[in-house]
């Protein structure tokens, strides 16, 4: 039984490690793993207090973390690149106008809040 168990395990995690290299599945990954998370956090704050970070997954493929972020019954999956991050990080003005523009422009129009399904 014990063998059967490990066999499975073994297939899921080759399952998992098979779909990241395809860009079948994204990583999530924890907000101290993000560059300039607080950061981030603060600018969605100050633009709308109501918005919740729900989820960040991290593309492999493409090295952009998805923002999965939460505001009454609607999502909007926001993407920043991590270059942008790890420069907002190191203090880069032009990285922190950029962010701002970014999250402005999604966050306060209509065409990123998609209805959630309850």
């Amino acid at each position: 039984m014990t063998k059967n168990i490990n066999i499975c395990r073994i297939n899921l995690l080759k399952n998992q490690t098979d779909g990241l290299k395809k860009g079948k599945m994204d990583p999530r990954v924890s907000e101290d793993k993000v560059p300039a998370y607080d950061i981030v956090e603060t600018k969605i704050r100050h633009i709308d207090n109501t918005v919740i970070i729900f989820r960040i997954f991290y593309m492999l493929d493409t090295f952009i973390y998805k923002f999965q972020l939460l505001r009454k019954d609607k999502l909007c999956i926001l993407e920043i690149p991590k270059k942008m991050l790890l420069d907002l990080k190191n203090g880069d003005l032009t990285a922190d106008k950029e962010l701002t523009r970014i999250l402005e422009s999604s966050l306060e129009g209509s065409d990123c809040w998609n209805s959630v399904a309850t």
